[in-house]
């Protein structure tokens, strides 16, 4: 999504010469299916199919984007691409965190989170520059699809019954040496 932010606009300024409040509305869709998914998928059953369900959705959105014959033509994959991304949050996100340490899952998805929504704009905007918005959208479509298929493989090599089990590494042993802030030793009563 954060690739299409800065090239969306002007793909469909030229293709479908709007007025620039269209241009900035087509992404009401994704954020509303977004926000309906990322609500609702956490309780559907089966995370790992959620979560490749959901990023296979992202990538027949991204192939059906530039298709689009209208401005109204693009609701549909708009709100495909933000359905599928809310889908895969929901079941991605408590299913790593409750896999080991919070803090360690936590700290990289928020690291992975904060690098695509930099990195995004600037990856995308190059590559609409070099070899058009429509190639763009058909190479994350298919990058999408392989990371849909990696994510199905993976999650049914560790199955969700398993994401709460601790390894060894997460035993109490090894935790014995964190210091966190809510430990009462750590502070002095007031008195």
């Amino acid at each position: 999504m954060a690739a299409l932010e800065p090239c969306l606009p002007l793909w469909i300024s030229q293709k479908f010469h709007t007025q620039q409040w269209q241009a900035g509305l087509v992404f009401v869709p994704d954020s509303t299916g977004y926000l309906v998914c990322s609500v609702c998928a956490g309780q559907w059953g089966r995370p790992g199919r959620t979560a490749a369900l959901g990023q296979l959705t992202v990538a027949l959105a991204a192939l059906a984007l530039p298709h689009a014959s209208s401005v109204w033509g693009l609701v549909l994959p708009q709100t495909g691409l933000g359905a599928g991304l809310g889908c895969t949050d929901a079941a991605l996100f408590p299913a790593l965190l409750g896999r080991a340490h919070a803090h360690r899952p936590a700290a990289a998805l928020q690291a992975a989170s904060s690098a695509a929504y930099t990195l995004g704009p600037i990856v995308g905007g190059a590559m609409s520059w070099l070899v058009g918005f429509e190639t763009t959208l058909r190479t994350l479509g298919v990058l999408n699809m392989l990371y849909a298929w990696h994510l199905y493989r993976v999650l049914g090599d560790y199955p969700s019954s398993e994401w709460g089990d601790e390894s060894e590494a997460d035993s109490g042993e090894a935790r014995q040496g964190e210091v966190t802030p809510l430990k009462d030793d750590l502070y002095a009563p007031l008195h």
